[in-house]
């Protein structure tokens, strides 16, 4: 039989609402084509491309135009809708532009496939769809426009007593109460409901037990309630609940799933210890239980699981060993236990793992040695053994598979092999946080073609620094023994984006293309070795990041510097530089922190522009211990808007610097020299001490209502201290001591509830000591040499004449215990409920690393 005129012509008219787009297509899987270029109007449309026909009537039952680079509206009166005859539809992998489904679909009542998925289809669902009751396959998935309101969806469940598989991931279902799912076709196979919206309690005690149910997806969805013990259907193949909120345990009857391939249920609450009913399956090439809080061991229970490739386990609370039936699964492809609390050693011999490509069991307590058959893996690329305590020396390498190795923050020590360097496409080597010792011997840096991140911070290497590939991108050498001069072979690093030389001793001149050999350059970090000489003239204009401090560098600032316009840090602190105030620094649209501290700068510290946009951004400030003089600077503080309003000091980021890499800063902070190792971004610090300004504090200081650390201490500051700063609320560290400061402390410094440090010693001070809040915490040492000042917490006694009555102290008064405090060496305060939540200054922790304690200074207001 041939096609009827008037479904020929209709097909026709389909064909010509749309045009034909390759892009419309570009989420298909297989082949796509326009399958409607090549439909012929001189040919029977049973015979076009995608079209199938009764073989008893003619009539067009099958219509397949998916991934057909169709583009266009589906209009609600589409001639798609005069093929009433059809049985399967499937129009995926196309671009509909946002049509809405229309109620005409509801007309297709002999439909029993209907394929509607990636195809940018938006809007509420009609009701009429649920009038499709023969309908055994829909499939409705990656339209992230289109939402079902319950009530279709009920009648959806209700009269689709024959669906075998329904498919809606992506689909707005966030107003579909999920004990609806009781309702549905028991003759279901697959049911997916990903990254819907759907939340509230899951029936899954009813899901599970479906006796034909083999997929189950459900991800990414707000659901409570738990996974059921008993009843799961046998015939599950796959289940994947990822991030769905489930609590409870994992039961013990997961066991009986003995066709299951593959479980994916991470990033949920589940607890309790992994069953060893896992045994069973038999079948099972997938186990995903990452992100949840498993405890207890895993179970050595895989002896039987010849056919498992994945297992992921990682960030779970799982003790003991590693589980040793594990090591003779030989189809292994990736195992991933990190983060967990996993301890002992690794097996002796493991000689099953011979297609392992991913092993991950960084973040655990693993001890003993790295075992050399670990490193002779055929096809291991991917080795993470971070932060755990292996020991030994690293054995030679006898695979060439190996792309990424992270063996950082152990207990490793002897000579890093030479047979490392040999594996060409290798792209990152991290060995941090060690103590490797002996040269880098990397002969021939030409044949790493591929390293991109090598790190090799924190260890006891010595000698010259070695000669680095042209691929690298990242080089961390800072924290080691490393001597002589920076060769110029760095010239060549075109790639590179972080350079990190610090804490060496390394000496001499640097070369002179240090800092614009790279348009890529982002940070260049020297800091702390012996390098001498003059700061290259040539900076790249990329660059975020330059620290000098603690060299030898003398003479003045390159003014190349200015066109750095991306800049976000400069530190040159603890140098040699002899310099009036740099201030064209003050145009730089990014510049975070400037610090000159310790150097030989002198003169007046004044803008060079009337413009009132200068240091726009500036949060830290320090001058000290120069030679500047005259006023302080009042046209800066006046424009240091990122330290003016609390909101315009935070960031998108918490810690100045990058994703890449992490700010470290040495500062002044509450009357301590402190190594910063990573700084906040809402750190707002000024430090003008060590120098020779003179006059008076300018009232505009208490409009830097951001500030958190403000130290004007050792200078020739004259006058009263102005009541305004008691508007700096933010502030939890002043430092005004050892100036010619007169008169009374203003009582408005009450207001300082955040205030932890206080110095206010050497100045000529008179009058009662104002009380309350915080300022009842501090002892003698914050007001010592001034003569004249009184009350609490000094001995001295004021007449009635010295000052007016203090109010009611909110802290118990503590005269006695206060009197041989030294707040100059800053100790921890307890602040009380008045400043429950102010941010403190983090001295620092004892970290126990490897055996040993090292104390290190994390962050600032942590």
């Amino acid at each position: 039989m041939f096609c009827p005129p008037d479904q020929n012509l209709a097909l026709l008219q389909f064909k010509n609402t749309f045009s034909a787009n390759h892009s419309a297509s570009s989420y298909c899987f297989g082949v796509s084509y326009p399958k409607t270029d090549y439909w012929n109007e001189s040919v029977d449309c049973c015979l076009w491309d995608g079209v199938a026909c009764d073989g008893d009537t003619g009539n067009v039952i099958e219509l397949d135009l998916s991934c057909s680079w169709l583009q266009g509206v589906i209009h609600s009166n589409s001639s798609l809708f005069n093929l009433f005859h059809l049985r399967r539809l499937n129009l995926a992998y196309n671009d509909f532009v946002q049509s809405q489904i229309s109620p005409d679909f509801g007309r297709f009542s002999s439909l029993t496939h209907l394929n509607l998925s990636f195809s940018m289809l938006s809007g509420k669902l009609p009701f009429d769809l649920s009038h499709l009751s023969r309908l055994v396959s829909l499939d409705l998935t990656a339209n992230e426009g289109l939402e079902f309101d319950t009530s279709v969806f009920k009648g959806l469940v209700k009269n689709q007593t024959q669906l075998t598989q329904l498919c809606l991931n992506s689909v707005i279902m966030s107003s579909v109460p999920p004990n609806l799912l009781m309702n549905i076709s028991s003759s279901l196979t697959t049911l997916e409901l990903g990254f819907t919206g759907m939340l509230g309690n899951f029936p899954a005690g009813y899901v599970v037990r479906l006796p034909n149910l083999q997929y189950l997806e459900l991800n990414a969805n707000h659901l409570t309630g738990s996974l059921p013990e008993s009843n799961w259907s046998t015939s599950l193949k796959t289940l994947q609940l990822r991030d769905c909120h489930f609590t409870g345990s994992l039961p013990m009857s997961i066991g009986n799933l003995t066709q299951i391939t593959f479980i994916d249920i991470p990033s949920n609450n589940l607890s309790g210890e992994i069953p060893a009913s896992i045994s069973n399956l038999v079948q099972l090439e997938y186990l995903m239980l990452e992100d949840n809080t498993f405890q207890g061991q895993i179970p050595d229970a895989f002896d039987n699981l010849s056919k498992l490739n994945h297992i992921d386990l990682g960030r779970n609370k799982l003790t003991g060993q590693l589980p040793s039936s594990i090591f003779n699964l030989t189809q292994l492809l990736y195992i991933d236990f990190s983060s967990n609390q996993l301890e002992g050693p690794f097996p002796e011999y493991a000689t099953q793992l011979s297609k392992l490509n991913r092993l991950h069991l960084s973040d655990n307590m693993l001890n003993g040695i790295i075992p050399p058959w670990l490193l002779s893996l055929p096809f291991l690329e991917y080795l993470f053994l971070r932060n755990n305590f292996l020991a030994g020396n690293i054995s030679e390498i006898k695979t060439s598979s190996l792309l990424h190795i992270d063996l950082s923050n152990n207990n490793l020590s002897g000579p890093i092999p030479s047979s490392i360097f040999k594996l060409e496409s290798m792209t990152a080597l991290l060995l941090s946080s060690n103590n490797l010792s002996g040269v880098v011997e990397m002969d021939t840096p030409t044949k790493l073609k591929s390293l991109i991140t090598l790190d090799l911070h924190g260890n006891l290497l010595e000698g010259r620094l070695p000669i680095l590939p042209k691929t690298l991108s990242f080089f961390f050498a800072s924290k080691n023994n490393f001597t002589g001069e920076v060769s110029s072979s760095i010239c060549h690093l075109e790639y590179l984006m972080v350079l990190d030389l610090s804490y060496n001793s390394l000496a001499g001149k640097v070369p002179r293309c240090l800092g614009s050999f790279s348009n890529n350059l982002l940070e260049l970090n020297i800091r702390m070795n012996s390098f001498q000489g003059t700061i290259p003239e040539e900076l790249g204009t990329n660059l975020r990041s330059f620290k000098l401090n603690g060299n030898k560098f003398g003479g003045s600032l390159p003014r190349s510097l200015l066109y750095c316009s991306k800049l976000e840090v400069l530190d040159v602190g603890n140098n040699k530089l002899h310099d009036i105030f740099p201030n064209w620094l003050e145009t730089l649209p990014e510049l975070q922190v400037l610090v000159l501290r310790s150097n030989s700068f002198h003169g007046l510290v004044t803008s060079g522009s009337n413009a009132n946009n200068l240091f726009p951004k500036l949060k830290i400030f320090d001058i000290s211990r120069n030679n500047f003089s005259g006023p302080l600077p009042t046209g800066y503080f006046k424009n240091f808007k990122a330290m003016m309003d609390v909101n315009e000091s935070k960031s998108d980021k918490l810690y100045i610097g990058g994703s890449i890499y992490n700010e470290s800063l040495e500062l002044t902070i509450k009357g301590q020299e402190m190594e910063l190792v990573k700084v906040l971004s809402i750190l707002t610090v000024i430090d003008l001490s060590e120098n020779r300004f003179e006059g008076e504090i300018p009232k505009v200081i208490g409009e830097l209502k951001s500030l958190k650390s403000l130290n004007l201490s050792h200078n020739n500051l004259t006058g009263q201290i102005p009541a305004s700063i008691g508007l700096l609320t933010n502030l939890e560290g002043l430092d005004l001591s050892s100036n010619n400061f007169t008169g009374q402390i203003p009582e408005e410094m009450v207001n300082l509830t955040f205030l932890s440090f206080l110095n206010l010693s050497r100045n000529n001070l008179i009058g009662r000591i104002p009380q309350g809040h915080q300022l009842d915490t501090f002892g003698n040492d914050s007001y010592k040499d001034n003569l004249r000042l009184c009350g609490v917490p000094l001995k001295k006694k004021c007449s009635d004449e010295e000052g007016p009555q203090p109010p009611p102290s909110t802290s118990p008064e503590k005269d006695d215990e206060m009197e041989h405090e030294s707040l100059l060496n800053w100790k921890a305060i307890s602040l009380g409920s008045a400043c429950g939540i102010v941010y403190g200054v983090v001295m620092g922790y004892f970290l126990l690393h490897r055996g040993r304690y090292r104390a290190r200074l994390v962050c600032l207001y942590c």
